[in-house]
């Protein structure tokens, strides 16, 4: 999640899955996959019903020895370039891992090609030429799974209303019952037009399907007579409490 939990930190690592035809706005979920703080929370989810549902939310907290580990992995991704196409393969979904360093710089790479044990051809021809560095981080941020974590439900969810720059098919009315609240974005070039709103997390689910079925007809919302497409930022969860691991049972 892009700020899963209220601090004034940004998170310390990211992952989201990338594709090469991707934007900033092709996804109305811009929360990564996974978020891990440099407390050592790390708050993840996993995707239920092939992405028709909304998917489930979870956190943990790492150990010392585990944060001592993932810093090392991290120092590593330094040396990388910020980009890798190591099988040559067009229009193939890609990786992307953000973190920031010890000088506190925001670095990223994205490596273009399946990374999953599929047994297919391309995706073992990619993991043979990945950079080991990413590998290890990247098979350590996608091991996360629900069986030894806590879920959690969101407190609040931060959306953006980007506008709609050519019009929109059947736009709808937003649902004010929601988020009564929307203001404008912190003014910049980049934000111009934009509206902020937060939701109570108890509309989660049915917000995140709503947004969704928009986004898949291709349907505008409307707000005060402009068209927007919904786009979810943030999800906002309480205190993390820790959790036993694996090897700790």
């Amino acid at each position: 999640m892009a700020s899963p939990v209220e601090r004034p930190e940004a998170p310390l690592l990211a992952y989201w899955p990338a594709n090469l035809w991707s934007t900033r706005w092709s996804s109305f979920d811009q929360t990564p996959d996974v978020a891990i703080y440099p407390s050592g929370e790390v708050f993840f989810k996993q995707p239920t019903d092939w992405g028709v549902t909304p998917p489930r939310l979870y956190r943990i907290l790492l150990t010392q020895e585990q944060q001592d580990d993932l810093g090392q992995r991290l120092k590593a991704l330094e040396s990388l370039k910020d980009y890798y196409n190591p099988a040559h393969i067009k229009c193939a979904p890609g990786k992307v891992i953000q973190w920031r360093n010890e000088r506190g710089i925001l670095q990223a790479v994205e490596l273009v090609g399946g990374l999953e044990p599929t047994l297919e051809a391309n995706d073992r021809n990619v993991r043979a030429k990945a950079p080991p560095a990413f590998l290890a981080v990247y098979d350590q941020l996608v091991g996360f799974n629900a069986e030894n974590t806590a879920p959690f439900k969101p407190e609040r969810i931060r959306l953006t209303f980007a506008p709609s720059r050519e019009g929109a098919v059947n736009p709808v009315p937003w649902p004010q019952t929601w988020a009564t609240r929307v203001t404008s974005a912190t003014a910049s070039s980049e934000n111009e037009g934009f509206l902020k709103a937060e939701v109570s997390g108890i509309h989660f689910e049915d917000l995140y399907a709503w947004i969704q079925t928009r986004n898949d007809n291709g349907e505008g919302v409307t707000f005060n007579g402009k068209v927007y497409y919904i786009l979810i930022e943030d999800i906002i969860a309480g205190e993390v409490t820790r959790t036993t691991l694996p090897h700790e049972r």
